[in-house]
């Protein structure tokens, strides 16, 4: 009987050591989602008034919302030889929840502003691969210009955590707005940073 209730003891103890790896995981996954909740103004690299980091990346520019990646066309985009013109910059990744509620205001932001050669926009994934990303914008009928990237090497010259991260800059590359998760974003709040931004 001693041995029967050891047994009983020993597996009680086996399940709550899984149940709490299960716990502790679940804790991983939700801090290493989207968007860091302990997200803190010093964890920001780049800062209004600052010039934003040189950087070069390849974007894909779809032509239309109903569009097969054969339309669209792959340019350089280089944060110095965009001098000249304003700077929208967003971060972001498909999966994420708060990226995937700002992306439709964006894109009537992009539509409205896309014809307009004194914006350059530029969606840059943060570690998210261009089939990822392709799907997520024909099904969801998007055709801001985006950038994937294997990895966290240009979203890392801006911050260390939290999407979606949304620059806007003046024609000198000086950063006068940034937009996060925090902010709950409205089509107002884009054309406010662009009207006092020349």
């Amino acid at each position: 009987m001693f041995a029967r209730e050891n047994q009983k003891m020993k597996t009680n103890s086996n399940n709550y050591k899984k149940y709490l790896e299960f716990v502790l995981m679940l804790g991983v996954l939700m801090l290493t989602a989207c968007m860091d909740k302990l997200d803190t103004q010093d964890l920001v690299k780049v800062q209004i008034g600052e010039k934003v980091p040189h950087f070069n990346v390849s974007v894909t520019v779809p032509d239309s919302s109903d569009w097969r990646f054969e339309d669209g066309k792959v340019v350089d985009y280089d944060s110095y030889a965009n001098a000249g013109r304003r700077q929208f910059i967003m971060f972001f990744h498909t999966a994420c929840s708060d990226c995937q509620r700002e992306l439709p205001v964006i894109q009537e932001f992009y539509s409205r502003h896309k014809g307009e050669n004194v914006i350059s926009f530029v969606c840059i994934a943060r570690a998210e691969s261009d089939a990822d990303i392709m799907d997520y914008w024909c099904s969801n009928g998007l055709t801001l210009p985006y950038s994937p990237q294997a990895d966290r090497r240009i979203f890392d010259q801006f911050a260390d955590s939290g999407i979606p991260r949304i620059y806007v800059t003046d024609s000198n590359g000086f950063v006068t707005s940034i937009f996060t998760d925090r902010d709950k974003l409205t089509l107002e709040m884009l054309e406010s940073s662009i009207e006092t931004t020349r």
